[in-house]
């Protein structure tokens, strides 16, 4: 028989107890503080659980959940039962009921229902995961369409009280309203921060003034850096502050103010009364519901400096540096600014010469590789350092880098070359990585395993202690999936063991492949044959789970046996033991 929805109560007096308040309260907080859709239901099936003392919840997500659609999430008090309630659940699919929360996606009702404690009792809906007795089901709809079913199962067949299943309905339909806004929300915030981050990251100085009266409305921190004046003084002032002869300026900004200006150089002063010339770049723009203007502000001092220091030897320069094959710049060897690129660096690596002027070196290093030492310039100049650096389309390349100190108009600065070996090495690369790593699963090979197991025998006998174990693994049954269902599926399977003895793999551990279906694993910081006996038998464990091949499950399991190394041990040696021992009862050698 079918399932009896819920009946609907309103408490006498309108209002919930405090207990159902405060999970209302909590519910929608929670949801509300929530980064993604997803974790905002999650959060609500949580706290109902929590608060009902119901075993578990499953969240259902119904076919216009969008990305979401059709996935299934569980809370569980006892997580360990998990793999119960999925078979469950996996069952329900198919009978002919099609589950409670099916129901309640084609109703659009919430619906209780009590399991009979006989397997083959007609209840509402059979029987349930072993101390289950009911189940309850209520929508979640967005708009008029359901988005998602909130599921719970608890060890009592009785229906609750009316007010706890009402504040819990009330629950959804708030989730709802939640649910609709938070993308509209969401955006916003996003759009506000990605404004905000823009603004303060920006390369080059932003005021941002009234056109009106001049007042300085926002500056960004690279501003205040550059006019040293803190944040709290410049907004607020007149930017006479900063233009040397704003009067000289004045119809500049008046035309950029209505959209007609562009890009000029002009002359301000800094805080400590040094004058400074600066590009600008103006704009008319929208500041908190008023009209505003946008000034891009660059120091171009250094920049104008160097151009007519090599404007004195230009033909020397033009042969050294412009026409040179290999990327060149000249940077300062304070700032990292840098202060003029050759063409080649401007073909090679993809920013226009006007962006380059308005980056340090800092700019284009990967980040795995932000700090260069460039101390070494001063011990040999001339020795090579190996970088990696950022290409304007995002690509990362390996370079040789050589620089020299110069003196440019009274300042340190440094001519740097650049050679792309990112092919070489990318070859070096492939010939050590086919050296010492298997091709199928990327673990260790055998000529890897045997230097690392000799790396690990050195450090016991510095240490006067043993301290590490070696598993051998000879996977059971292998031969039977490889004949069975084909070599490709061998090959998916060895892949999928590989990755699960990742997980088991501890920081320092070595896990490798020796070949064919036999795997070694080199633990450290044991001591017993019992701790070793430990690892085994989490890795067995592991291994007993069933493997997806292919759309079947396969099950496989190992054969391990167990060495832990001794102080007498001096030649390392990779022959598995004959008699291969189970993690209950580890060898030792």
């Amino acid at each position: 028989m079918s399932s009896p929805p819920l009946e609907k109560y309103t408490p006498p007096n309108g209002a919930e107890t405090p207990d159902q308040a405060a999970l209302l309260q909590a519910i929608t907080e929670a949801a509300d503080e929530a980064p993604t859709v997803e974790d905002a239901l999650r959060a609500a099936l949580a706290r109902i659980c929590a608060h009902t003392g119901w075993q578990a919840g499953r969240l259902q997500f119904s076919a216009d959940a969008g990305d979401l659609a059709n996935r299934t999430f569980w809370h569980l008090e006892d997580p360990e039962r998990l793999s119960t309630y999925r078979t469950f659940a996996q069952t329900r699919r198919v009978s002919p009921g099609a589950g409670l929360a099916n129901q309640v996606l084609q109703r659009g009702s919430p619906m209780w229902a009590a399991f009979s404690s006989a397997p083959d009792a007609s209840s509402a809906c059979g029987s349930g995961p072993q101390g289950t007795r009911a189940t309850f089901a209520f929508p979640v709809f967005v708009g008029k369409n359901i988005f998602a079913v909130l599921e719970f199962f608890c060890d009592r067949e009785d229906q609750p009280e009316r007010e706890l299943l009402d504040v819990i309905g009330m629950v959804c339909a708030e989730l709802g309203h939640i649910l609709q806004r938070k993308p509209a929300e969401d955006e916003l915030r996003r759009s506000e921060r990605e404004y905000r981050a823009l603004f303060e990251h920006a390369h080059d100085a932003i005021v941002i003034m009234d056109p009106k009266d001049g007042t300085i409305l926002d500056a960004n921190r690279h501003a205040c850096q550059l006019y040293g004046h803190p944040r709290a003084e410049l907004v607020g002032s007149s930017t006479e502050r900063l233009f040397s002869n704003l009067a000289v300026d004045r119809d500049r900004l008046d035309e950029a103010a209505a959209g007609l200006g562009g890009v000029f150089e002009s002359r301000h002063r800094r805080r400590d009364g040094r004058d400074i010339v600066v590009e600008v770049t103006a704009g008319p723009v929208e500041y908190r519901g008023k009209r505003a203007l946008w000034t891009s502000i660059r120091d171009v001092t250094d920049r104008n400096r160097v151009l007519e220091a090599l404007r004195t030897s230009e033909e020397r320069y033009r042969l050294l540096f412009d026409a040179s094959p290999q990327a060149m710049w000249v940077f300062d060897a304070d700032t990292l600014r840098f202060l003029a690129v050759n063409d080649a660096a401007v073909k090679r690596y993809g920013y226009s010469r006007e962006q380059f002027l308005r980056m340090t070196t800092a700019d284009i290093r990967s980040e795995d590789h932000a700090i260069e030492d460039h101390s070494k310039a001063a011990q040999d100049p001339a020795a090579p350092n190996i970088s990696r650096h950022r290409k304007a389309n995002g690509e990362i390349i390996d370079v040789e880098v050589t620089w020299h100190d110069i003196d440019l108009t009274g300042r340190t600065a440094r001519l740097a070359v650049c050679v792309d070996v990112t092919e070489r090495l990318r070859a070096e690369e492939k010939l050590w990585h086919a050296a010492f790593y298997d091709s199928l699963t990327g673990l260790p090979n055998r000529a890897l395993f045997m230097e690392r197991l000799g790396m690990a025998l050195e450090r016991s006998q510095r240490r006067g202690r043993a301290g590490f174990a070696v598993l051998f693994l000879d996977l059971d049954r292998f031969k039977v999936v490889n004949d069975s269902l084909g070599h490709r599926a061998g090959d998916a399977l060895l892949v999928q063991i590989c990755r699960r003895l990742e997980r088991t793999r501890r920081s320092g551990d070595t896990v490798a492949r020796l070949g064919g279906d036999e795997f070694a694993i080199i633990v450290e910081g044991v001591e017993t044959g019992p701790d070793a006996a430990h690892v085994a038998e989490r890795v067995q464990r592991e291994l007993a789970m069933p493997f997806d091949i292919e759309g079947q499950e396969v099950f496989t399991s190992a054969s391990i046996g167990i060495a832990l190394a001794t102080c007498a041990t001096r030649t390392p040696r990779c022959t598995a033991p004959r008699d291969k021992a189970s993690p209950s009862t580890p060898s030792s050698t």
